[in-house]
């Protein structure tokens, strides 16, 4: 009796240092501030002539801000308004009056200027783009797939899936903002992207089929799709008292995601996919992915692996979502949610 009872002492003594061990490896607050911090200073100083164009194509491809037109300056200006940086410091001043300039055509820049023009509410000037936006974005969306190809002034090619989530979140932001977006968008979007679903689940990028190295943060892109668009579906319908609506498609998705969870550190598009999966907790309200707490160990891994100029993988692209992850995800999920 007394080996047994010592053996089962033991073994709780073990579990409970694994568990102490595991929660030492998670980022503390104070950590993930100093990394925000560090991280801003490198974008300061990346930027050229009011702007951060000029590192648009400074290495190979690995995020759409990459890829389009205006695309590192509203990823770098939105990175650093929402760590609450103020408008009027000269040179995100500069970068505003930039993306206010242009008419910008890549599905990619104009989603997220829209969350841009959200953090500057209630300019008057900043309204009224945000409203020219939110239109153009809806106008633009194909009628046959739901989906959107990668620039507004022509539908060209296969869908596009990387840029297609863009387009979504910004209607979306605009429809938070008082926007009539109709409903037939959010039932166009919602078709389509469920069409697109694979049957394990998952979601890869549209307009290669076979490459699935992409997966992984289409996946998460494709849930959150779907979670916003059954979000504006159900605006103004009674909440059923039947308990919570199960969603098959969402369900497999999840479960998909919580197993490949962990591959995400492993691939080239990390940073990209970590914003992915920060924009998915904020469209479901979820802390966890399966049995992973995504905020956690994205925080931690962005912690431990900042390079000493601030930057991470030496881009803008790839510090500015970092930054959005490390900045957004840790507001209350519950928050999110509401």
């Amino acid at each position: 009796m007394g080996v047994a009872v010592g053996r089962i002492a033991t073994v709780v003594c073990l579990t409970a240092v694994v568990v102490c061990a595991r929660l030492s490896m998670a980022a503390t607050p104070g950590e993930v501030q100093n990394a925000v911090d560090k991280a801003v200073r490198y974008l300061y100083v990346q930027q050229r002539g009011g702007d951060w164009e000029s590192s648009r194509r400074a290495r190979k491809i690995v995020s759409p801000a990459q890829d389009q037109p205006g695309g590192m300056t509203v990823t770098a200006t939105y990175a650093l308004l929402s760590v609450g940086e103020r408008r009027d410091v000269p040179l995100l001043s500069m970068a505003i009056r930039y993306l206010q300039s242009y008419d910008f055509t890549s599905v990619y820049t104009l989603g997220m200027r829209c969350q841009v023009w959200r953090m500057l509410l209630p300019d008057a000037q900043v309204k009224a783009a945000l409203r020219r936006d939110g239109r153009l974005l809806v106008k633009s969306v194909s009628s046959e797939t739901g989906m959107y190809d990668s620039r507004v002034d022509g539908q060209s090619g296969p869908p596009d899936h990387g840029v297609s989530q863009y387009g979504v979140l910004g209607a979306w932001a605009c429809a938070q903002e008082g926007l009539e977006i109709p409903t037939s968008y959010w039932q166009n979007v919602d078709s389509g992207w469920r069409k697109a679903q694979h049957s394990d689940g998952s979601w890869n990028y549209g307009k290669t089929p076979t490459d699935k190295a992409q997966t992984l943060p289409m996946t998460a892109a494709g849930l959150a799709t779907l979670f916003i668009a059954q979000d504006a579906l159900s605006m103004g319908v009674s909440p059923s008292s039947k308990g919570n609506v199960s969603d098959p498609q969402i369900d497999s998705g999840l479960a998909w995601l919580g197993a490949h969870f962990t591959e995400v550190f492993k691939s080239k598009y990390q940073y990209y996919t970590l914003y992915e999966l920060e924009e998915l907790g904020s469209a479901s309200g979820r802390k966890y992915f399966g049995n992973t707490d995504w905020y956690a160990q994205g925080a931690d891994y962005l912690v431990r692996s900042q390079k000493s100029d601030g930057s991470w993988n030496s881009t803008v692209a790839d510090t500015a979502l970092a930054v959005l992850f490390l900045t957004h995800g840790r507001a209350p999920v519950g928050m999110n949610k509401l």
